[in-house]
């Protein structure tokens, strides 16, 4: 594999609307027709690109992971304690040093949101500035659920011992539930989340309005509102620094089917084909995805190849050279022989890291980059 300059594609998302107002896009649905066969050969080798993943080791309690990794290695990690004894929302800082003799490091678990204030479903990303944004769901029921975000600071020349200075707190920003979110190097901020109720999923554009004069809002290029893309569950979105975007998302909660969507960013909006979105597996859950400057794509899911057996598996992806919306599909490979549920995926253009979760165990594991 080989090592190319540090490039963070952290993932991130917030939003801020004015006023006590939260709009969700109350467009007709999408119509759902059935999708075509999944296809995972590729038709271009270089797809088949093999991950050595380290073996997953447990870092703390927990569930619902999200993760961030900076270009220089920090790592910023958030959970929720989940529904039974909830605790509130935490959230970890580590380092990603390849060549220590420990190449992961975690420091101290830290509560962001009280447990007066329920909290499910929370994502995170660092900017390349040490930006941190969290964006999480008020309840861990779909219905009526609203999205918040809080916004701070980390320095990312320091370690693990630090703490986020938080500038805004606890913000309700829209209706919705299990958001995803992703930043690129020039300051553009994707999101996407399920709607509150029905089956529909949203997205969302914009950038940190001016942090450096203490302005941690965001600016929201693609409306007031979240634009309605397609009908799943469990979205989740990465961007470049090119500009392309790359969705995955689940059909339903008794539907395995995983679909994907490739696009560019477009002044305002995101060029999403229509639904069916295409297919790329039949028997897998809960996806994450991670896109590169160089078209690869690695995606990891929760696998079930019988009836009660699970794996976290990953496959690489490559971006097809001759049609703007296909992606060429390795084939998919198990990141460890256990039953360890993907949390989230990050990358910094090097490295990947991913977390996972057992039994309200965290989990993590990292690798090289294809």
């Amino acid at each position: 594999m080989l090592l190319r300059k540090i490039i963070a594609i952290a993932t991130i998302a917030v939003g801020c609307l004015g006023g006590n107002v939260f709009a969700q896009s109350t467009a007709a649905q999408p119509a759902a027709p059935e999708a075509a066969a999944a296809d995972t050969q590729p038709t271009d080798n270089s797809a088949q690109a093999t991950i050595n993943w380290s073996s997953i080791s447990s870092f703390d309690s927990g569930t619902q992971s999200s993760v961030a990794l900076h270009p220089n290695g920090l790592i910023v990690e958030v959970h929720s304690s989940g529904p039974i004894g909830y605790s509130g929302l935490w959230y970890h800082i580590g380092k990603l040093e390849p060549g220590a003799t420990r190449p992961v490091t975690w420091g101290p678990s830290h509560k962001f949101v009280p447990e007066s204030m329920p909290g499910a479903w929370p994502s995170v990303a660092i900017t390349q500035e040490g930006y941190v944004v969290i964006i999480w769901s008020n309840s861990f029921h779909k219905s009526g659920s609203v999205l918040r975000y809080s916004v701070g600071t980390l320095d990312p020349a320091l370690g693990t011992n630090q703490v986020i200075n938080f500038k805004l707190m606890n913000v309700q920003f829209d209706n919705g539930f299990h958001n995803s979110l992703a930043v690129n190097y020039n300051g553009t901020i994707v999101e996407a989340h399920e709607g509150n109720g029905g089956k529909g999923m949203y997205y969302r554009i914009g950038y940190l309005t001016l942090p450096s004069k203490n302005d941690f809002s965001i600016t929201w290029t693609s409306g007031q509102a979240g634009v309605l893309y397609d009908n799943g569950i469990n979205p989740h979105i990465a961007i470049n620094n090119n500009n392309d975007v790359v969705e995955v998302h689940q059909v339903g909660s008794d539907d395995q089917r995983l679909h994907y969507l490739r696009a560019k960013l477009l002044p305002g909006s995101i060029s999403f084909l229509p639904p069916p979105a295409p297919r790329y597996d039949n028997y897998a859950y809960i996806p994450t995805v991670a896109l590169l400057n160089d078209l690869y794509v690695v995606e990891t899911n929760y696998s079930q190849p019988s009836r009660y057996l699970y794996r976290p598996q990953y496959r690489v992806g490559l971006f097809d050279k001759s049609d703007p919306n296909k992606i060429n599909w390795g084939n998919a490979t198990n990141i460890a022989d256990s039953n360890r549920e993907p949390g989230g995926l990050a990358t910094n253009g090097s490295y990947l890291l991913a977390t996972f979760i057992s039994a309200d165990t965290l989990y993590y594991s990292w690798a090289t980059a294809p």
